[in-house]
């Protein structure tokens, strides 16, 4: 404890190297549990995220309570500019028992910093079902696009699909297999939801898109006709 002391005085007053001169003898004094884990969040409040990690590897972990801690180490290392620090502690994360609602937390850590393919993975084994699940997954479709991740963007888009989808979730889901180039998935859904309207607005984008001018404006006139009132008319 004097030497947990000294390390936050040291911190305090700026002198970095003597605070962590002071942990590392404190780690070589072999503490019990509870030290283990003081001596753990001490490094973590210094910025020392990678020796904090494997402080805490040294315990027994596995509760809810873990799992947030890692949670919070992780998201003080990426604020920090520590990516790997931030990657680490969320894998250790991923090996203790998570619940649903910390597994979709895990996830959203993860697509934060870039690693869609293992967020997605993670959202698999969460038993996403409900309306707000199905917007998570468009949302690491879009942010999984933009980072030029296309597999992960079209997988995020599937598992959606199979999904029980409220009318508005299914149009966004549309209009991501369209924004991706899918045609014929974007036209599957349409159709699934009965989207006449829609179907007219991409048949309109693909003849536009052709040169076919006349084409584009007959469809387009038939959306105005059917006197759809939403986002895409008004982007026309």
């Amino acid at each position: 404890d004097m030497l947990l002391e000294i390390a936050a005085r040291a911190a305090r007053g700026d002198q970095q190297p003597v605070a962590l001169e002071s942990l590392a003898l404190a780690e070589s004094l072999a503490p019990d549990p509870e030290r283990i884990l003081k001596l753990a969040m001490a490094y973590r409040d210094i910025g020392g995220y990678s020796r904090s990690l494997a402080v805490l590897k040294r315990m027994k972990m596995r509760g809810p309570k873990d799992a947030d801690m890692l949670l919070d180490m992780a998201a003080r290392a990426a604020r920090s500019g520590q990516r790997p620090a931030a990657l680490e502690s969320l894998a250790f994360a991923e090996t203790l028992s998570l619940d649903p609602e910390r597994r979709r937390r895990l996830a959203v850590a993860y697509w934060d910093l870039g690693g869609h393919s293992r967020s997605l993975a993670l959202l698999k084994r969460a038993g996403l079902k409900g309306p707000k699940d199905a917007d998570m997954l468009l949302d690491l479709a879009v942010r999984a696009q933009r980072d030029r991740q296309r597999q992960v963007a079209l997988a995020s888009l599937a598992f959606a699909e199979s999904m029980s989808l409220e009318p508005e979730s299914m149009r966004s889901l549309a209009l991501g297999y369209r924004a991706m180039g899918e045609s014929r998935s974007a036209t599957r859904v349409r159709r699934r939801m009965g989207d006449e309207a829609g179907l007219e607005l991409d048949q309109a984008e693909a003849s536009a898109a052709s040169g076919d001018g006349n084409s584009a404006r007959t469809h387009l006139a038939r959306v105005r006709d059917l006197s759809l009132v939403n986002e895409e008319a008004r982007r026309l």
